[in-house]
Parts: C-alpha cells; sequence; structure tokens
C-alpha cells in the first residue's frame, strides 16, 4: 500500500510538479468553507420551508375565523 502511494504521488509531482504547504492548506481551508457554506444554506431552507408552512397553516385559521364571523353577522 506504501509502494502504491509512493507511486502515485511520484506520478503527480512529474505531471503537477510540487505542491507547497501553503497551497494544500488553502485548498483545504476552501473546501471547508464550501461544506460549511452549503450546510448553512440547506439550514435556512429548511427554516423558511416551515416558516412558509406555519404561516399557510396560519392563514386558513384566520380565514376560517373571518368567515365564522361573517355568517354570525349575517344572521
Amino acid at each position: 500500500m506504501t509502494r502504491f502511494i509512493e507511486r502515485r504521488d511520484d506520478q503527480r509531482r512529474q505531471t503537477e510538479g510540487e505542491r507547497l504547504d501553503e497551497e494544500l492548506y488553502a485548498d483545504s481551508v476552501r473546501r471547508f468553507q464550501e461544506r460549511a457554506r452549503a450546510e448553512r444554506r440547506a439550514q435556512w431552507i429548511k427554516y423558511h420551508e416551515c416558516m412558509c408552512r406555519l404561516h399557510t397553516q396560519l392563514a386558513g385559521e384566520h380565514q376560517q375565523k373571518a368567515k365564522k364571523l361573517l355568517m354570525e353577522g349575517a344572521a
């Protein structure tokens, strides 16, 4: 397994050249930040979908109460 990794690393170095530690770190940070942004975006989507359902339900309840009051007033 170690020999396989070393061979792949040698091949990469021949095609890409040496990668600086700073580049590796920056790439790692960028990937982490992208994942974090995606997770936050998914959480905000879920939040707004829940709020939409809640407000839709509340609107329906208020419409029913308004109809009931209209019917009582017409009687």
